[in-house]
């Protein structure tokens, strides 16, 4: 079920930003092809800096693919998230987010139907698939307050 949770929260993500690029790409096609280079780019930075280190994203991934994807990027030691890795999948989020408010607000049902599958989204991750996640390393997580204790992964 947390899968299925995890696919869910990653579909709404994944429509809004489709709805703000197609918004964009209405308005303006340079800022539309910008923000595209940027979504695949902070895409990149989510899965190298986050996804990357997760200790079960190869058998267990909440979000089933990015764990898959992961794979595909140079290798990254498991453990901790250091404030780098915090910070770059932050910024990465934020900027995918942040960059079309210009425009969405010259949409208001677009800025509205964004931010609603934002939120959803969202909301879907820490209520669903964050309490089951067995990345003890995981700041989100609230198996993360498990990780003095020595166990390196939850199992069934």
């Amino acid at each position: 079920m947390q899968t299925l949770h995890g696919i869910v929260s990653l579909t709404w993500f994944t429509i809004a930003v489709l709805a703000a690029l197609a918004c964009l790409l209405s308005i303006s096609t340079p800022a539309g092809l910008i923000y595209l280079i940027l979504v695949g780019l902070a895409s990149l930075a989510v899965l190298y800096a986050y996804c990357a280190k997760c200790s079960v994203r190869e058998h267990c991934c909440s979000h089933a693919f990015p764990g898959k994807a992961a794979s595909w990027l140079p290798p990254r030691a498991q453990g901790p998230y250091s404030l780098a890795d915090i910070c770059g999948t932050g910024g990465a989020l934020a900027s995918i987010v942040i960059f079309p408010q210009y425009w969405l607000w010259q949409n208001r049902a677009v800025l509205v139907l964004f931010w609603g599958l934002i939120i959803i989204a969202v909301a879907e991750i820490r209520w669903w698939v964050c309490p089951g996640c067995r990345n003890l390393n995981c700041v989100m997580g609230r198996n993360s307050a498990l990780r003095n204790s020595g166990i390196k992964e939850l199992r069934d």
